[in-house]
């Protein structure tokens, strides 16, 4: 099975329960069919660089699973007859992203609580700071 990653845009008139709806029957369906779902992500309302359909804006959603060629065909049918998809576009990720992205994610939904970041990179932009302070001030003074 190879590893696939479609980006569906739905309508902006409907309600985050509606979206999470519309988004578990495609969820469903990549199972049903025999695919394997590894992640989905809610990128939530984002402008269009241009209208589609006459809409502005729409709803983002982002599906990573694995599955055949078949199963490809099969969501892109049931995304051009969804009445709620304004856009869809499906590719096929390299093995190799594909196995470090689920890595990565499993660790990550593994791990409760992230590290604070460091607290190294403010005392550089400080010293940062205070060095070009210092070069204007002699600039002045020159």
């Amino acid at each position: 099975m190879r590893c696939y990653e479609t980006v569906a845009i739905f309508t902006p008139e409907l309600e985050p329960p509606q979206v999470e709806e519309e988004v578990s029957v495609l969820t469903n369906f990549i199972t049903e069919n025999g695919g394997v779902l590894t992640k989905v992500e809610n990128w939530g309302k984002k402008r269009f660089a241009y209208e589609i359909e006459k809409k502005k804006e729409g709803t983002y959603v982002l599906l990573r699973y694995r599955g055949d060629g078949e199963l490809v065909s099969a969501i892109d049918r049931a995304c051009k007859l969804s009445h709620t998809v304004l856009r869809q576009l499906t590719v096929v990720r390299d093995e190799e992203e594909c196995a470090q992205v689920e890595s990565t994610t499993i660790s990550h939904s593994e791990t409760t609580k992230e590290e604070p970041a460091s607290a190294e990179a403010p005392k550089e932009v400080e010293e940062t700071k205070e060095e070009t302070t210092q070069q204007a001030q002699e600039g002045e003074e020159g």
